[in-house]
């Protein structure tokens, strides 16, 4: 009895053995991306720029039968988050950075009519300054813009696939920002303090400060020279404007203040400063 079913285990693992070995793995290439965040220069809107090549993918994928009329185009995930997949809704009905499936049309085939490969696309993943997010081309069958839900078929990541995309602020104003300080006395000028509002426009929550470009000099970059041998110090939200500065997604409104530094000697008569504040990251 022993013998038997020594013999039939044997059988069973030769019958095993030969299946694994009929196995057959396809190639097929398809669409991969290299991706390069950056701030574009007029609005500041966050971007990244998207080229693409194609690459051999083994397995079986390329063999599969895409929905009649799913799409193909570009999409955007976070590197920590990849379920998570951003697109946009297609331009042009589908005729730029787009392709629709046709009739039993296989991924092979479909990824071989693919020709696009370079463009420039908005951030549309929310929150995602700061993060890693990666960008390639995936089939869908839906065509709203934001969350896909449920994409058909997303290539493989490669390296240069994903890249840091980083938050941008902008001042969000017309003309410049003005520290009136009226008519003052002379006993009253040192310490005077006059304040306006500031808004500044930032695309991802973000840490930044300010920094004069024309102030008084080397070791006194927070203070505006003025006219009259005096000095104006700036703050924001009564901190000095080089300290951390916390600011969120969307236009932020700021209080920038100064305070007189008038020197005893000073001349009477009306004064004036002025000089270039930068917002830059932290």
């Amino acid at each position: 009895m022993s013998v038997l079913s020594r013999n039939l285990l044997i059988r069973v693992i030769a019958a095993l053995i030969g299946a694994g070995v009929s196995f057959h793995a396809y190639a097929f290439l398809y669409p991969v991306a290299t991706t390069e965040p950056f701030i574009e220069t007029s609005s500041g809107a966050l971007y990244i720029r998207t080229e693409v090549g194609k690459r051999e993918i083994i397995g079986v994928d390329g063999n599969r039968k895409v929905p009649y009329n799913a799409i193909m185009q570009p999409a955007q995930w976070l590197a920590r988050d990849p379920s998570r997949i951003y697109a946009g809704t297609p331009a042009d009905n589908c005729t730029w950075f787009c392709l629709v499936a046709q009739a039993n049309e296989t991924i092979a085939t479909f990824a071989g009519r693919w020709q696009f490969t370079l463009w420039n696309s908005k951030v549309l993943i929310p929150n995602a300054a700061g993060a890693k997010v990666c960008s390639g081309v995936i089939i869908r069958t839906s065509r709203h813009q934001g969350l896909v839900t449920s994409p058909f078929y997303v290539g493989p990541d490669v390296d240069g696939s994903c890249g840091y995309v980083y938050s941008n602020c902008i001042m969000d104003m017309q003309g410049a920002a003005e520290l009136i300080h009226g008519e003052i006395f002379d006993t009253d000028a040192d310490g005077h303090s006059a304040s306006t509002k500031l808004k500044i426009r930032c695309y991802g929550a973000t840490s930044v400060r300010m920094r004069l470009m024309s102030g008084s000099g080397a070791g006194d970059e927070d203070r505006v020279k003025l006219s009259n041998g005096g000095k104006s110090r700036l703050f924001v939200n009564d901190n000095p404007i080089s300290g951390q500065l916390r600011l969120q997604d969307g236009i932020n409104t700021v209080t920038l203040s100064d305070k007189l530094e008038i020197p005893a000697d000073v001349t009477l008569g009306t004064f004036t400063g002025s000089a270039v504040l930068m917002v830059e990251p932290y």
